[in-house]
């Protein structure tokens, strides 16, 4: 078992399996994206956008397995995609559980 809190991955043949204790940096033929998840939420949210021929796009990601976050029960699916754009530091956040004051939109 991996025992990093970070770990960096390579989009080579498709999204890699997550194995960062905390998140993974993920490398793709469409940039550096964080790759993070917890029971409540999986995101891949764009750390800087870029070309990498040779490898296949990750694309940007927000996933509710349980089709709501705790405390946020008004809050949308197509709301929380558009958040992602804008305030992904306060989607990480409350995906690590740190913070548990209500997302802005």
């Amino acid at each position: 078992m991996n025992s990093r809190i970070v770990d960096h991955l390579v989009a080579s043949e498709g999204l890699p399996r997550r194995s960062g204790l905390a998140f993974d940096y993920v490398l793709g033929g469409d940039g550096l994206f964080v790759v993070a998840a917890n029971p409540w939420l999986d995101l891949r949210v764009p750390v800087a956008r870029c070309t990498v021929r040779g490898l296949p796009p990750v694309y940007t990601a927000c996933t509710l397995p349980h089709d709501r976050l705790p405390g946020a029960t008004q809050l949308s699916r197509t709301r929380l995609r558009r958040s992602l754009d804008f305030h992904p530091n306060a989607l990480l956040r409350r995906a690590g559980g740190q913070d548990r004051t209500p997302l802005e939109g």
